[in-house]
């Protein structure tokens, strides 16, 4: 129910679930009569939505409300339970990785960092972020619980019909290996692979300082400089998965005043022919003004 949705009345059948179970997670608790009028939806229909989300385990009753100013029968509260299901998340860097095991409120549970030498082959960081998962999987409310994803962040442009790397200036050796297919053979569990600085952005919009806005720009300055970029609630990837990467851009191709860049390298253009430069002085140039 919370990876898919059907078509035609189905799709409205799970919209409308998917909403309410939202509504739940963030204003709950609260009574089925609540929950009816601010989702504009009959009381029928909110009582079959909310049995059919009880009996997933999503919602549970948790108490009595108070009883209107009229009086009469005191509502049953509800509210989201967010050991329902489990998600995974891990940063693989060049020289450690972070695993984390989070509920479905997106508390953080447990976190593991591996360290690793710089240059260890994709395969090698794998065998040592796979017992880690193997660890958290057997935590008693994770067997009892539901997988509902893995995801990945990783640097370097992704492939996502084949979920690897597709070019990474810094991870050369980890290209085109088969990153989500290692997990999801290994683990069974729906996997995600996306750029690091895009899940930073993701995360800074759905939980950080974005909370409360629908466009940001997320600017990362560390091994190389990128940023990921939220247009209207949505993650824009553009359609080469370079959307936000700053580094790779040449700006000097773009200079149309040299005078606005004192530091700005002739030698290029005069060795060349072609359009001037960028040195690394000028770089720092254009980033602090």
């Amino acid at each position: 129910m919370l990876q898919q949705v059907g078509f035609g009345v189905k799709f409205i059948k799970d919209y409308n679930e998917l909403n309410v179970l939202r509504f739940i997670k963030h204003h709950g608790p609260i009574s089925r009569a609540e929950i009816s009028k601010k989702q504009h939806i009959s009381k029928a229909g909110i009582s079959e939505i909310v049995a059919r989300l009880i009996d997933q385990e999503y919602v549970s009753e948790t108490g009595i409300g108070n009883s209107t100013q009229r009086g009469g029968r005191r509502p049953i509260l509800l509210t989201f339970n967010q050991k329902a299901g489990y998600v995974i998340a891990i940063e693989i860097k060049r020289s450690f990785a972070k695993i984390s095991l989070l509920d479905m409120n997106a508390t953080i549970h447990h976190t593991r960092t591996i360290d690793y030498s710089i240059g260890t082959s994709m395969t090698d960081v794998l065998k040592n972020i796979f017992p880690v998962i193997d660890e958290f999987l057997k935590i008693d409310w994770v067997i009892d619980s539901r997988p509902i994803g893995i995801g990945i962040g990783i640097p370097g442009l992704i492939d996502y019909d084949s979920g690897c790397i597709k070019l990474s200036d810094s991870l050369k050796s980890w290209e085109k290996y088969p990153i989500r297919q290692k997990f999801e053979k290994t683990f069974k569990i729906p996997t995600i692979l996306e750029n690091d600085v895009k899940t930073l952005a993701l995360g800074e919009c759905l939980f950080g300082k974005g909370e409360d806005h629908q466009s940001l720009v997320n600017l990362w300055i560390g091994d190389g400089i990128g940023a990921g970029i939220i247009l209207n609630g949505s993650l824009i990837r553009g359609v080469t998965a370079s959307a936000g990467e700053v580094g790779y851009d040449e700006l000097g191709f773009y200079v149309r005043d040299r005078d606005e860049f004192p530091f700005h390298s002739s030698s290029r253009s005069s060795s060349t022919g072609g359009a001037p430069g960028i040195t690394a002085s000028s770089s720092r140039r254009v980033f602090q003004s």
